[in-house]
């Protein structure tokens, strides 16, 4: 009865179709269950990790000394002192992953790398990923960020959806993808970022949202990137300009600094 009940109760909150990155970010709601079949737990204390497909350990170790290395400073940039533990199943199998997905969220989304869960009424979650040949701390570390948005205003996953991910890119990654080899993107960039304004070009986000945060904390400081996740984009809490001008701006930005323009 209770399990009726459960999955009765169980609802959607979010899902982003994989963009460039092959990551997705989906909030639902999940059961506390740590049911784990062929699979091993390593439990270390603020992090849990439930591994499939013979992950060997020294991978986890090291996706863990990852996390443990960027929680301090990432907690701080969010105002944030402390969160629940938090769990991640890792998975090398795609389709196992992939299978994960489906009995999830109810859909597959091939080429996918991560999203994010959360139990209902828990400010808590889990980070789920796939280990391909990409980079699987980066991708851990993307979730991360994700879910510590969500620490900072529950309603902020994919709203607004280009802040959504620019915060996580930019606070995951070291430096924006094509700041040493700029020309790789400066004929495309005009009408990248325009097509990102208009909502024609989702994609956009993963090659230009780096700089999106960087503009941001460039301008109106750290603080501005949680003022902005708790209004969900709202500009009107950092300053008058109309959010087209607030885009014009950070065009102007990229181009005098990365296309000296």
């Amino acid at each position: 009865m209770f399990k009726e009940r459960l999955t009765k109760f169980r609802k959607y909150l979010l899902l982003l179709l994989p963009l460039l990155l092959g990551s997705i970010a989906v909030v639902i709601f999940t059961d506390k269950s740590n049911a784990c079949e062929g699979c091993y737990v390593l439990d270390k204390g603020e992090f849990k990790y439930i591994i499939y497909d013979n992950i060997p350990k020294h991978t986890i170790l090291g996706l863990h000394q990852s996390l443990l290395a960027n929680k301090p400073h990432l907690l701080k940039s969010f105002n944030l002192h402390a969160v629940p533990k938090i769990t991640l199943r890792v998975w090398a199998n795609e389709e196992a992953y992939l299978l994960e997905q489906e009995n999830t969220i109810g859909s597959r989304y091939p080429g996918s790398r991560g999203y994010v869960t959360l139990p209902q009424g828990v400010m808590a979650g889990e980070l789920r990923l796939f280990k391909g040949s990409h980079d699987l701390n980066k991708t851990a570390l993307h979730e991360f960020v994700h879910l510590l948005t969500l620490e900072v205003n529950p309603s902020f996953a994919n709203n607004p959806p280009w802040l959504w991910e620019a915060i996580a890119i930019y606070k995951s990654e070291h430096q924006w993808k094509y700041a040493e080899a700029p020309d790789l993107i400066r004929s495309r960039f005009d009408n990248m970022l325009k097509g990102l304004y208009e909502g024609r070009d989702t994609a956009a986000i993963y090659e230009l949202g780096y700089t999106i945060g960087e503009y941001i904390e460039n301008t109106w400081g750290q603080e501005a990137l949680v003022l902005l996740i708790q209004s969900n984009g709202d500009f009107s809490v950092l300053s008058d300009k109309p959010l087209k001008q607030v885009f014009l701006d950070w065009q102007g930005f990229v181009k005098e600094k990365y296309f000296n323009l």
